[in-house]
């Protein structure tokens, strides 16, 4: 339990997208030589471990979908991911119903994952981390291509405010976001880099407080 929470977050200090293709490469090596275990031992152990790069893939894909959307988009983007998880479960079962051997089941399952690092190419890192991080150059490419491919332009003085080159994230601690008509769509990105500048937050800190020690639990229990 300790290895599969801890790797979601070694992770995320490296980069989402980084994570996510980490975790599908440890996924596709190990869950190909789960398909050749030769003894029990080593199943049970490769299978942990497939577990666990699973964890990675699950929640770095779910944080870039969640951090590239407005707060209003989250719960769609984020049921739209859960929706394509669910549908991975049932179609498991129909090719389980084609492929009666447990070997042969793994490989059809495991080797067509290397056709996602096409994906590469398309998938964006978050700007949020990229703004968190202080690669505020990385940051704006992101945003303005983001809105390119929206159709939208993002105002300089917005991109200067939120992501100035040659300035360090310690530096924006009064940089404030120029409010507008869409204002309460979006997230003062300054705050969250002045907020994450003061506090590094650690696994212990989800039990500090009572309810969210309960909500935690909850959590780990469902998943």
């Amino acid at each position: 339990m300790n290895l599969i929470l801890s790797i979601p977050l070694f992770l995320y200090s490296i980069g989402r997208k980084l994570s996510l293709f980490l975790s599908l490469s440890l996924l596709l090596i190990l869950g190909t030589s789960l398909a050749f275990s030769n003894s029990f031992l080593t199943f049970v152990i490769l299978n942990f471990l497939v577990g666990a790069s699973t964890t990675g893939i699950f929640s770095s894909a779910f944080v870039i979908g969640i951090e590239l959307v407005g707060p209003s988009k989250r719960t769609f983007s984020g049921m739209c991911i859960q929706l394509f998880f669910s549908g991975g479960v049932i179609g498991l079962a129909g090719l389980a119903y084609l492929f009666r051997n447990w070997q042969h089941l793994q490989l059809v399952i495991t080797v067509p994952l290397f056709l996602f690092f096409l994906s590469w190419l398309i998938i964006p890192e978050s700007p949020r981390w990229q703004i968190q991080k202080g690669k505020f150059s990385q940051a704006r490419a992101t945003v303005v291509q983001a809105a390119k491919v929206n159709g939208s332009n993002v105002p300089d003085t917005i991109l200067d405010q939120m992501m100035p080159v040659g300035i360090k994230p310690s530096k924006l601690q009064n940089c404030n976001m120029e409010s507008n008509e869409g204002s309460t769509e979006t997230d003062n990105l300054a705050d969250v880099v002045n907020n994450n500048q003061k506090n590094k937050n650690r696994l212990i800190d989800l039990f500090r407080s009572r309810v969210l020690c309960v909500r935690t639990c909850i959590l780990f229990f469902n998943w």
